[in-house]
């Protein structure tokens, strides 16, 4: 399966911090043990890293709902729970009276094409709520708008299972709220943490990636596109559904 967009995004976001721990090696050395007065290395190393995953984690939900707006054929082959929630949210949007299961055939029946509309405008709130991508957040975040019930099912390698990489990703998280608050004190950011981190992210991204994407496959697309959907770039750089 090919590497999405936004995991060949990843790997530009993560070089600065693999350059930082490069630059720590070259002024301390290969040797094991603790390096005094490196630790703003590693502790900015920390930080890039979940920067690069919340980016990552975005741009693949945004470009998987840029690929369901253009190739699904309807409403109806949205996956149930993305049109719950999609209709629920519009439901307090525009503050309707009552969301009964005849008033959500009704809409559905009269959308039209207008339906992908809705649907990009829905996903881009979505995605543009999320604030720590922890996840719990992301397995809500992507099952309600493209259905994939849990993004962490292929997070698991030997002996270490989901719950083992969920611990780790939500442990690095904490770090990195510490350091960016400034409620880390002394505590020594070691060289290893940083680059468990960095490691952490790609191996979650990488196996995110494969899962979204079969997912996808999985859903009821058509081979060309149906509605020509744009994606651009905002103030920030983030791929974003125009």
């Amino acid at each position: 399966m090919a590497r999405s967009i936004a995991l060949r995004r990843l790997d530009s976001r993560l070089s600065d911090a693999d350059r930082l721990l490069e630059i720590h090696t070259e002024c301390t050395g290969p040797e094991r043990g603790r390096r005094r007065g490196y630790d703003a290395l590693n502790r900015s190393a920390v930080i890039l890293a979940v920067a690069a995953w919340e980016g990552f984690v975005e741009d693949r939900l945004e470009g998987a709902a840029a690929i369901i707006s253009r190739r699904l054929k309807g409403p109806s082959d949205l996956p149930g729970n993305v049109r719950d929630a999609m209709l629920a949210a519009m439901y307090e949007e525009q503050g309707w009276s009552r969301l009964g299961n005849e008033t959500k055939a009704g809409i559905w029946s009269l959308a039209g094409r207008g339906w992908r509309s809705a649907y990009v405008s829905y996903a881009k709130a979505k995605v543009g709520a999320l604030n720590t991508p922890d996840y719990q957040k992301l397995r809500r975040l992507y099952a309600s708008v493209i259905g994939l019930s849990d993004v962490a099912v292929g997070w698991e390698y030997r002996r270490w299972t989901k719950d083992t990489y969920t611990a780790r990703l939500d442990n690095l998280l904490l770090l990195r709220h510490r350091i960016a608050h400034g409620v880390i004190g002394d505590e020594t950011v070691g060289k290893t943490v940083a680059k468990d981190g960095v490691s952490l992210v790609r191996k979650l991204a990488t196996w995110t990636d494969q899962t979204v994407g079969e997912h996808l496959a999985s859903l009821p697309l058509a081979s060309q596109s149906v509605q020509p959907i744009r994606l651009r770039r905002d103030s920030t750089n983030r791929l974003e559904i125009a």
